[in-house]
């Protein structure tokens, strides 16, 4: 069954594409009930560098151009930044075949602050401070 519009749930995902992440991307991104507002990519299971070109291949693999990638945060807020390469693979996500995307993002934390209208049409009840802090 497909929601229809007005049910359809506003989120804006915060990613580390690893394996995991990219599963969860691909998932999120074809659900009937969501409405991906943005993905923003930070690092974590790679560095920023990889998992924001990891955010783009992967939306432009779903096809979903629509949706505005945002490079975030460098890693944690409070601890230091421990990548897991063995994990997931120098990439983040090895195993799937790699391309430059066609599709760009916005790169600054400024750009961020460009779906503070977006967000206030779609959730209103959203108190905007908690989506800066």
């Amino acid at each position: 069954m497909r929601a229809s519009i007005e049910s359809k749930r506003p989120v804006i995902i915060d990613c580390d594409p690893g394996q995991d992440d990219a599963l969860m991307l691909f998932l999120a991104l074809n659900a009937p009930e969501l409405d991906v507002l943005g993905v923003v990519a930070v690092g974590g299971n790679v560095s920023l560098a990889r998992t924001e070109i990891n955010c783009r291949i992967l939306v432009e693999m779903a096809g979903r151009k629509d949706v505005p990638v945002f490079a975030g945060c460098l890693g944690p807020m409070v601890e230091p930044l421990f990548t897991a390469e063995y994990v997931h693979g120098e990439t983040g996500i090895d195993g799937i075949e790699f391309f430059e995307p066609s599709y760009q993002s916005k790169i600054s934390t400024a750009s961020i602050l460009s779906l503070r209208p977006c967000v206030q049409l779609k959730m209103p009840a959203l108190k905007w401070w908690l989506l800066v802090r």
